[in-house]
């Protein structure tokens, strides 16, 4: 099965004052050029924005149902392609 990752949107960056110790996150408009996931199989791949990937067919249906929410909407990071 080939799958193309299409990014993760929304994401959040953390940041902080390296004296006061203070931490300040604010969400980016954006989107998560690569991700690293483990699959169902056992294999640690790294997925990179607009690139297609042979998997198999259990790992390409793990990737094809796994969703996140972007805003209060459902959003899937993962196309067949």
């Amino acid at each position: 099965m080939r799958i193309r990752y299409t990014g993760i949107k929304g994401m959040k960056r953390t940041s902080g004052c390296s004296a006061c110790g203070r931490r300040h996150t604010q969400r980016v408009d954006g989107v998560q050029y690569s991700t690293r996931m483990m699959l169902p199989s056992g294999r640690m791949v790294v997925f990179v924005l607009n690139h297609d990937y042979e998997v198999s067919e259990e790992d390409g249906n793990f990737l094809l149902e796994y969703t996140y929410n972007n805003r209060g909407f459902e959003e899937h990071p993962f196309v067949l392609s």
